[in-house]
């Protein structure tokens, strides 16, 4: 494993893909944005240290196309699912389940 890897975890309760987990081959959309203190650094859709990146779930953990790596700063992170392409990070179309 490398060392300076990033490595993200996303899990049901906290966030739910179906009524009880997320299923093998669903995708997040991951952001970084340096953190320079307060107040953050808004989240832009360019210009980040990680633009909308995808993730896919293989059953055990998500996984990136490419091995994202830390740097030697400090960042937020921003997370959505499912993963698509995005036009804005300010106005996303999304559902509530009515249960």
């Amino acid at each position: 494993m490398n060392p300076k890897a990033i490595r993200i975890e996303a899990a049901y309760p906290a966030i739910r893909a179906t009524s009880e987990s997320f299923k093998h081959g669903n995708r997040i959309g991951l952001f970084a944005v340096e953190y320079c203190g307060e107040p953050p650094i808004p989240l832009q859709i360019g210009g980040n240290f990680l633009n909308n990146e995808p993730l896919t779930f293989d059953r055990t953990q998500w996984n990136a196309a490419k091995t994202l790596h830390w740097s030697e700063k400090a960042y937020d992170f921003y997370a959505f699912y499912s993963y698509q392409t995005l036009n804005s990070v300010d106005a996303q179309l999304f559902e509530i389940a009515h249960d």
